[in-house]
């Protein structure tokens, strides 16, 4: 009698595929994480121009929106193709002033994927 290995086989196409989506998934939270950076860095220049325009960053109440309006001294800081949310949908933290030791004058960061604030996923 031949033994039979189709379980064998089997076995081993869903061993491959479940290896190839978990590389995927790895690559799709590399990129999420790279356009985020993207923005993040964007928005810092932004934020550094209205320093020098206005001497000060701006309040934590005005947020980062307030890099893609007119005033009376310019604007805007940012181009409008820039994200103000994360590659998760949500709105970075900005802080000013910073809340966190031996930082920059304000805080600019993701919360990450899991949208907890402290944790290892966030992206800065």
């Amino acid at each position: 009698m031949i033994p039979r290995r189709p379980a064998a086989a089997l076995l081993a196409l869903v061993l491959l595929a479940a290896t190839a989506a978990a590389q995927d998934g790895a690559g799709e939270r590399a990129r999420e994480v790279t356009a985020t950076r993207a923005s993040l860095k964007s928005i810092r220049a932004g934020l550094d121009d209205f320093l020098f325009v206005h001497g000060r960053y701006p309040y934590t109440e005005e947020g980062v929106a307030i890099l893609l309006t007119w005033g009376l001294f310019g604007g805007p800081y940012i181009e409008r193709s820039v994200a103000t949310l994360d590659a998760w949908g949500r709105p970075f933290v900005y802080r000013s002033p910073s809340t966190r030791a031996g930082r920059r004058e304000f805080d600019l960061f993701s919360l990450g994927p899991d949208g907890r604030e402290g944790t290892a996923d966030d992206v800065e």
